[in-house]
């Protein structure tokens, strides 16, 4: 299968001085697509060497301590049956970002095929941003608490940035999809964290993910832009 893989990106990218976002996700080896506002990988003849980042800011400028009971959609049309596989990783050092802990293996929740959206801790649904509803069905895994504080951080936006410091939780999965076409679209949400018990909080639509089939970028003009001042306003 040779599909382009890329992460959505809507907000404007801050400094290291500004805080960083809660959650963010990220597909290593991205290049940001600044006309398409879009995190691309270059193709790949296999779907076994995608390595997604799932990135808590747990004490780094912005955060605001543990982050609980995470969780990650896929959502993807209807008329699929896909299989995805998540096995726990590290960084590696890429980029220069320390993470020196291996993750647990995610716990499967569910899969959801009658148009509803993901549920916040607060029991919201998670905004729509025309990802969610009637003919797209997605599956949910639960990645536990994010409680450490010594993986690198920063802002995952624009560029691949270097870490400005610790402070941050961070989980590598190596992701496996099966039983999916050359056309077929995954979207990728991280969300659910509860702060100091009262709040819930997820990945702006700027550090979503999504894998596209070729030719990339331009699939995603059709994807998620309903809710994007919204994001800005409330999801800094």
């Amino acid at each position: 299968m040779s599909v382009a893989i890329a992460g959505l990106a809507f907000t404007v990218g801050v400094s290291s001085a500004q805080a960083i976002p809660v959650l963010q996700l990220y597909i290593e080896g991205s290049v940001y697509d600044s006309v398409s506002e879009t995190w691309v990988l270059a193709p790949s003849s296999s779907l076994d060497t995608i390595r997604l980042w799932t990135i808590g800011n747990v004490a780094g400028s912005g955060g605001a301590g543990s982050i609980t009971d995470v969780k990650l959609a896929i959502a993807y049309d209807s008329g699929l049956t896909p299989t995805f596989t998540l096995t726990p990783g590290t960084t590696d050092g890429f980029g220069g970002w320390v993470d020196p802990t291996t993750p647990s293996a995610p716990t499967f929740l569910q899969t959801v095929t009658d148009g509803n959206a993901p549920l916040l801790g607060d029991g919201a649904p998670l905004p729509s941003h025309g990802i969610y509803g009637a003919g797209t069905d997605w599956q949910e895994f639960a990645l536990g608490d994010f409680t450490e504080n010594t993986s690198s951080i920063a802002d995952v936006i624009g560029t691949f940035p270097a870490p400005v410091g610790s402070g941050g939780h961070i989980n590598v999965y190596e992701l496996g999809i099966a039983d999916a076409p050359n056309n077929a679209v995954f979207h990728f949400d991280l969300y659910n964290a509860i702060m100091a018990g009262t709040h819930a909080k997820f990945a702006p639509f700027s550090h979503d993910a999504a894998i596209v089939p070729l030719p990339g970028a331009t699939v995603l003009a059709a994807i998620g832009f309903g809710c994007v001042g919204f994001v800005r306003r409330h999801f800094q």
